[in-house]
């Protein structure tokens, strides 16, 4: 039974859910199986996961901080144990691909930090083994305007890549809408391509020219055609 499923991975015929403080692996192959369950220690609270060749990446939000797992064994994963790879204030989601690591986070904020003054951040990381976080897109939650402001971005969560690596798709959570971006990643132009009042997004699949968007609030997937 899972608790509270987040984010999920798939690799080969091994499904990994984000479960609470456990990580869950899923042989699909035997989906009537008690799934491998790899318990993290209090206060790690999973998110999300993504996949670079054999190793799993695993947030944890309410902790800022990232881990890394073997998974080149997914079908004995009991000695597996996670290792912390990144601090990230506000952590929620991540994308891999060709080597580069995209994370959606929380609002930078801090203790001094003015309302006019916080920004909206897609941070990039071009080194796996050595990771260091670079904003790669940083925009401002208010703009100044009044009107434009009554339904800002609060809010990026869930994050993938494009089939070709050309393009993201980030989850935005508004004040009154929830909506789904594309980012070009040459030219980090933004624009939105989904919008409704009320929509939750969480994290995101891309399979098969479709995007599955988790509606959490209102207890549903959507699949956007692309």
């Amino acid at each position: 039974m899972l608790h509270y499923p987040s984010g999920m991975a798939v690799k080969d015929d091994y499904l990994f859910v984000c479960d609470g403080d456990h990580l869950r692996v899923y042989n699909l192959q035997q989906p009537e199986k008690a799934p491998q369950t790899i318990t993290f220690p209090k206060p790690y609270w999973l998110k999300a996961a993504a996949i670079d060749g054999n190793t799993l990446y695993v947030s944890s939000d309410n902790v800022g901080q990232i881990f890394t797992l073997d998974i080149s064994h997914p079908e004995n994963m009991g000695r597996v144990q996670p290792k912390k790879w990144f601090e990230l204030q506000g952590v929620k989601c991540m994308a891999v691909g060709d080597g580069v690591m995209y994370i959606t986070a929380l609002p930078e904020n801090g203790p001094d930090t003015e309302e006019a003054d916080m920004e909206n951040v897609i941070y990039r990381v071009t080194d796996l083994r050595h990771p260091q976080a670079e904003k790669f897109i940083s925009k401002k939650v208010y703009s100044g305007n009044p009107a434009a402001d009554k339904n800002v971005s609060v809010y990026y969560e869930g994050i993938t890549l494009s089939e070709d690596n050309y393009a993201l798709y980030v989850a935005d959570h508004r004040v009154k809408t929830g909506a789904i971006l594309v980012v070009d990643i040459g030219t980090k132009e933004m624009r939105t391509i989904y919008e409704a009042e009320g929509l939750d997004p969480a994290d995101l699949t891309l399979t098969d020219k479709a995007l599955f968007i988790p509606d959490m609030k209102n207890h549903r997937v959507l699949k956007l055609e692309l």
